[in-house]
């Protein structure tokens, strides 16, 4: 077994920090203890100043005598994402989308899940050639927590940006944030400055303010409706600071040509079938009744799993099933649960893949 043996500490004070036994005090010189005490004092004190740090938005900032606290860069190195082999969308749109990003306008994509919202930025960030990250909201739940987090380093409380704050001092970088109604409502005023026309945020934790490089581009995207659980309104403040820009579902004629080009060997009528039982559970009726839509995401699922079937030498209908099973049971009032109004709806519509 091989041992592993500790580096010695630098000098006796940092020994009686590693060890603070009554011990170890009693062995050294009483000014040499008295140091140890006084370190260990203050290194509580930081320690507890840091805890307090949530009775405010931004927390509380830590006096130093040795200066401004110091700052860990986050090591992110951005990269032009590839473009999205399975996407497509009209025109019009990813042009808005490109010249929104080129003039710094920050936009807010708006529509139900699925529908494409994370690779439009892709794919425009794609065609700028310009370094894209996406940045998940949902664990945000503090003002602070967009930037970063306090920490200990070299005996101080210090600041840890976070990989958002390495996008916003990127010159040119286009930055996601995806499902921004997942953060918590309060935490959403700490992206006010970043938005608005001072384009910076600062916080007294943080020594310096955040600001953002030439040409950085923030596009966010939500999905809004009772349908989705776990996410906030969204408020007119908020709102104001982006262009809002809503998608929705391709047509099923655009939507079958999606599924083929994403599976080649998807057979036209399948393609078809697919989209057109997803777009039948986008109806007002079909919604009204409890059902749930079938978003792009679900359909391209079907899709490979209709291609895995069939390579497997079984039926198309065991993937088309998987659409009938995402439907709930319960009846709601309805005379029919989802699943089973589906069910028969396919059943009369599609009777080949039955």
């Amino acid at each position: 077994m091989t041992t592993v043996t500790p580096s010695a500490p630098v000098n006796a004070l940092d020994a009686l920090l590693a060890s603070p036994s009554i011990a170890a005090m009693i062995s050294v010189a009483p000014p040499l203890a008295a140091a140890a005490v006084a370190a260990r004092a203050e290194r509580g004190r930081l320690m507890a100043a840091a805890a307090s740090a949530a009775s405010s938005p931004f927390g509380a900032s830590v006096p130093s005598a040795d200066g401004p606290a110091p700052i860990i860069r986050a090591p992110w190195v951005g990269s032009v994402p590839a473009a999205p082999t399975h996407f497509t969308a009209p025109p019009a749109f990813l042009t808005r989308l490109r010249v929104h990003a080129e003039v710094g306008r920050p936009v807010l994509l708006t529509g139900p899940s699925g529908t494409g919202k994370t690779e439009s930025v892709m794919l425009t960030a794609n065609a700028l050639g310009r370094p894209f990250v996406k940045i998940d909201c949902g664990p945000v739940r503090e003002s602070s927590d967009w930037y970063g987090s306090q920490t200990m380093t070299g005996g101080r409380v210090g600041w840890q940006d976070s990989t958002l704050v390495a996008a916003l001092e990127t010159e040119g970088a286009i930055i996601l944030l995806d499902e921004v109604n997942r953060a918590a409502s309060t935490a959403l005023n700490g992206l006010f400055g970043i938005l608005d026309g001072t384009r910076l945020a600062n916080f007294p934790q943080r020594a310096e303010a955040v600001r953002l490089a030439p040409n950085v581009a923030i596009f966010a995207t939500a999905n809004i409706g009772l349908a989705y659980s776990g996410t906030g309104a969204i408020d007119r403040a908020f709102a104001n600071r982006f262009t809002q820009i809503p998608t929705d579902y391709l047509a099923p004629e655009d939507e079958a040509a999606l599924l083929r080009k994403r599976f080649p060997s998807l057979p036209i009528a399948t393609a078809n079938a697919i989209a057109r039982i997803a777009a039948h559970t986008r109806t007002a009726a079909f919604v009204a009744s409890g059902g749930d839509e079938i978003s792009t995401r679900q359909a391209l699922v079907c899709a490979d799993m209709a291609c895995a079937f069939v390579d497997k030498g079984h039926a198309v209908a065991l993937a088309i099933q998987g659409l009938i099973d995402s439907q709930s049971s319960e009846t709601m009032g309805a005379a029919q649960s989802p699943r089973a109004a589906l069910s028969a709806h396919i059943a009369r519509s599609h009777s080949d893949f039955i």
